[in-house]
């Protein structure tokens, strides 16, 4: 979209302006008063400066307070905020369809990192960070979003199926060497007398009751996982599913 065609409340992504995301309060003369959509603080955009719009519309929306409400009470929203919003225009911006959907099948095949390089450089841009792993991993529920909605305008309705969380519980298996000292407190008349009987007294050492000493472990023998269980985690204060607000 050219300068000239920029409507109030037009929300705008600007390299120029340090990578920062705008919405447009008011235009005088050959510039417009923007808005930082995280700061709060005002500047101005002209003709010169770079930018690419994020969201259109004739009114302003705004973030929908539809909830999916679990049986324990715990909020969900269902629909993108803001910084989410911007997120997937920019993947659907940036990459191919064809693109998004080799990262989703990188994911569905066990590759869990898939799409880390990409998603957590826009959180940079958002001053935002994943708090958990799992939120890491949850990233790629953005790429899925912007996949569903490759054709369309997404915006702050725009609905997104946010990913649940699952316990994975595996035994491993493996084979372990210990090394474990052994302390026994023996008479004798001397070194030598003790040197005899060490052979004797190794192979008994059990009948008499030695005390544990250090222990050390050398490198484990991988053999393999057993008893794999998967679980669903119930939405809680503390187990939400991502929502970068």
């Amino acid at each position: 979209m050219s300068f000239s065609n920029l409507k109030k409340n037009d929300v705008v992504f600007s390299e120029s302006k340090g990578s920062r995301v705008f919405k447009l309060i008011s235009k005088k003369d050959n510039h417009w008063v923007v808005s930082d959509m995280f700061t709060k603080k005002y500047d101005t955009i002209t003709e010169s400066d770079t930018f690419r719009v994020v969201k259109t519309e004739n009114k302003p929306k705004p973030i929908s307070l539809l909830n999916l409400v679990e049986s324990n009470g715990v909020s969900i929203t269902p629909t993108l905020t803001e910084k989410e919003v911007f997120l997937v225009e920019e993947l659907k911006g940036s990459y191919e369809e064809s693109s998004l959907h080799e990262i989703i099948e990188s994911y569905e095949n066990g590759n869990l990192n898939s799409g880390d390089d990409i998603l957590k450089g826009y959180l940079k841009i958002l001053n935002s960070q994943s708090k958990s792993q799992y939120d890491s991993f949850a990233l790629i529920q953005y790429v899925y979003c912007a996949i569903e909605n490759y054709d369309t305008e997404v915006s702050s309705s725009t609905k997104i199926n946010r990913f649940k969380l699952f316990e994975l519980k595996a035994t491993e298996i493996s084979d372990e060497r210990k090394y474990q000292n052994w302390i026994l407190n023996v008479p004798a008349l001397d070194l030598d007398m003790m040197t005899k009987m060490q052979s004797g007294i190794m192979d008994n050492l059990w009948n008499y009751d030695p005390d544990a000493g250090w222990a050390d472990y050398g490198d484990a023998n991988f053999l393999g996982f057993d008893d794999v269980e998967i679980e669903e985690i119930g939405v809680s204060q503390y187990r939400k599913p991502l929502v970068i607000e």
